[in-house]
């Protein structure tokens, strides 16, 4: 899920365009322990994108984000304040068009 949720996330023509425009930064989080996996992982991820793993595992221990389904995406704006919570892409690109 997570590999074609990130092919729809390149191939969106509302998320090019602000990424065009430097008004969208696009951030991929790994939450999970296997290293190894999100190594093989993020390499795929475009040069564009902000690719990091939760080292300490905050993101679950702490609850900071829903992480029931994955994956999960959240729009969050410049100050860090949550826009869009365990959204699915269609209601992401109709906020940001």
């Amino acid at each position: 899920a997570c590999h074609r949720t990130a092919d729809a996330i390149q191939r969106s023509a509302a998320v090019k365009a602000h990424q065009a425009d430097g008004s969208l930064r696009v951030l991929s989080v790994y939450t999970d322990e296997d290293t190894a996996l999100w190594q093989n992982a993020a390499s795929a991820y475009p040069a564009s994108w902000t690719v990091a793993r939760d080292t300490q595992l905050s993101v679950i221990s702490r609850g900071l984000f829903d992480m029931s389904r994955t994956p999960s995406l959240y729009l969050v704006d410049a100050k860090g304040n949550i826009i869009i919570a365990d959204a699915d892409l269609p209601a992401i690109e109709a906020f940001i068009k």
